[in-house]
């Protein structure tokens, strides 16, 4: 998914989800469909405590997020 979008226009991207776990993705004249997994099939989300969290701006999240693909996620 993140090629797929990575590669599409600068413009709106619309990802819906549609019947049979189905996932499409929009932008301009580009459309793409991939197939999903129903939400019962994941794992629940553990509770988090609030304490110690931090607030990011979504702007330097989006940075870091971009740096460390530019990086190609070495380990």
């Amino acid at each position: 998914m993140y090629e797929i979008v990575r590669e599409l226009p600068a413009e709106d991207i619309q990802i819906r989800v549609e019947e049979g776990s189905w996932v499409k993705i929009v932008s301009g004249h580009s459309q793409f469909k991939l197939v999903g997994l129903p939400k019962d099939e994941f794992p629940a989300l553990p509770d988090v405590a609030e304490e110690g969290l931090i607030t990011i701006d979504g702007e330097t999240l989006r940075d870091m997020i971009k740096k460390n693909a530019l990086l190609g996620w070495r380990k």
